[in-house]
C-alpha cells in the first residue's frame, strides 16, 4: 500500500508499483473516489481520471477577533451525519484572523474552535451548512490553562500528553483551556500510561508507574491523521482487538482509540476485526496509527 501520494495541478506519480491490479483511493476534503488500474512492466501512464470533485461543493469561511498580535487557534469541521472531520489554521491579521474551508458538500456540519494561544472564544461552536461566510469566534478572555505535571517515583518524566476537545483528539496541549478538556492521556517511554476526565483544577499532577503503554489509533483506508491537524476527512473504526503475545489487552472506542496499559514490553501486538484487514501501522513514539479496511 503506497500512502500520501499528493497530487500537483491534479498529476500524480506512484513509484515503485510492482505488476498487478490496483485500486486508487482519492480523497479531498469530505470527497472520496475509488478507481481500479492494472500495472504493468515499465512507465504506466492511466491518462485523465475524472472524479466529480467539487460538482456539488461550497465553502465556509469566517473570522477570528482577537486581542493578541499573533492569535493562534484550530478550526475544525465535523460532519453531523457521519462524524468525518477535517481542520484548518489561520491566517492571521491585525487582531484578527480568518479561516476557510472549501470543497464542502451539502449537509450539516459542526465548526468549532480550539484555542492554542490562551484565548477564550465565544462561541466555542456552532452548527452551520454550507454556504456560510460570516461566521465570528470572538475572544472573551482567557482560559484556565490545561497542565499535566508528570512524574514517577524517581523524579519528573518527559512525557507525551494527548487530549479529547470537542469529541476528537489533539496531540498538543500546550494553551488548552482545561474546561475544554474532555478526555486526557499521558504517555511515557518504559511507563504504564494515565489518563482522565476534565480536570477539577487546570494543574494535573500525575504519577505513573514501570510498564509499557501506547495508543493506537485505528483509521479507515485513506484517513490521513487521527488528530485535527489534516485537511482529508477521516474515519475511526470501533470494535478492533488489540492483541500483546496472543492475548486481547484492549479494544478501540468510537474514537477508534486503543489504550494499552502492560506491566511489561510485550514481544509482539496484532490488530483484529472480523470483516477488516489491516494495511500498516505508522508510529510516532507511543501513538500508533494503523488504517485499515473492509475485506472484499
Amino acid at each position: 500500500m503506497l500512502e500520501g501520494v499528493e497530487t500537483r495541478d491534479g498529476e500524480f506519480v506512484l513509484p515503485g508499483l510492482s505488476p498487478g491490479r490496483y485500486e486508487l483511493d482519492v480523497r479531498r476534503g469530505f470527497e472520496h473516489g475509488e478507481l481500479s488500474f492494472t500495472a504493468t512492466r515499465g512507465p504506466n501512464e492511466l491518462g485523465d481520471l475524472v472524479l466529480s470533485f467539487g460538482e456539488r461543493a461550497s465553502e465556509i469561511r469566517g473570522h477570528v477577533l482577537t486581542t493578541n498580535r499573533y492569535p493562534g487557534a484550530l478550526l475544525m469541521l465535523t460532519d453531523e451525519a457521519t462524524g468525518a472531520s477535517v481542520s484548518t489554521g489561520l491566517t492571521t491579521g491585525a487582531r484578527s484572523a480568518t479561516f476557510e474551508f472549501t470543497d464542502v458538500l451539502p449537509g450539516e456540519y459542526r465548526l468549532s474552535i480550539v484555542s492554542l494561544d490562551g484565548s477564550r472564544y465565544e462561541p466555542d461552536s456552532v452548527l452551520v451548512s454550507p454556504p456560510a461566510t460570516r461566521i465570528v469566534f470572538a475572544a472573551t478572555g482567557l482560559n484556565d490553562p490545561f497542565e499535566p505535571q508528570v512524574r514517577d517515583e524517581d523524579g519528573e518524566v518527559e512525557a507525551v500528553s494527548l487530549a479529547r476537545i470537542h469529541g476528537h483528539w489533539i496531540d498538543s496541549t500546550d494553551s488548552l483551556a482545561r474546561d475544554a478538556v474532555e478526555r486526557w492521556i499521558v504517555l511515557a517511554k518504559d511507563h504504564r500510561p494515565a489518563s482522565g476526565e476534565t480536570p477539577a483544577d487546570g494543574v494535573v499532577h500525575v504519577t505513573l508507574e514501570p510498564g509499557f503503554g501506547m495508543a493506537f489509533f485505528f483509521l479507515e483506508q485513506g484517513g490521513a491523521s487521527p488528530f485535527w491537524q489534516s485537511n482529508v476527512a477521516c474515519r475511526s473504526i470501533e470494535g478492533v482487538e488489540v492483541r500483546a503475545d496472543g492475548q486481547s489487552v484492549g479494544r478501540s472506542d468510537r474514537d477508534g482509540l486503543a489504550l494499552v496499559s502492560l506491566t511489561r514490553n510485550p514481544a509482539a501486538i496484532e490488530f483484529a476485526l472480523p470483516g477488516w484487514i489491516v494495511l500498516g501501522e505508522e508510529r510516532d513514539g507511543l501513538v500508533s496509527t494503523v488504517r485499515m479496511r473492509r475485506e472484499r
